[in-house]
């Protein structure tokens, strides 16, 4: 079994949200405890709801973004999809496209599958570029999926 996501997506999805939510988080309550009389900004009505609200954009896009993101290996019959909680495991027949897009900085993968399975139609990873090429070359029948450009 070879790893095709790379070791960056367990920093994205687990560590960033957590880190995000517990110290923005502390700060918000913080924020709604303090009286007036001890931080007259942060107890400011107005800087408590446009900071709450900052927050909660925030976690939103943490969520449709980074906490998306899945583990995949693969095999030469199947792709073994993994949410850092359980392993689901697919056959490459159910696998229906695979789709690249480089945003820059970085560049996800995406895996469509031809019926909704238990993670849903469509999966997104963060790609290891040398370790899908190694992985073509071991499993040439899998270049024409998994080839990026």
């Amino acid at each position: 079994m070879s790893r095709l996501s790379s070791n960056l997506t367990i920093f994205l999805k687990i560590f960033i949200p957590i880190f995000y939510i517990v110290f923005f988080g502390s700060f918000l309550v913080g924020s709604l405890i303090v009286s007036v009389h001890d931080a007259p900004v942060l107890a400011n009505p107005i800087f408590r709801l446009s900071y709450a609200a900052v927050f909660l954009i925030f976690i939103a896009l943490l969520y449709f973004s980074f906490m998306k993101l899945k583990r995949v290996d693969a095999d030469k019959e199947h792709v073994y999809i993994n949410n850092y909680l359980k392993t689901y495991r697919y056959s490459w027949d159910d696998v229906e496209k695979v789709t690249s897009r480089n945003y820059g900085l970085f560049r996800t993968m995406r895996i469509y599958f031809k019926s909704k399975t238990s993670i849903g139609k469509k999966i997104s990873f963060l790609p290891d570029t040398p370790l899908i090429k190694a992985f073509i070359l071991e499993n040439p029948e899998r270049h024409a999926l998994l080839a990026d450009e």
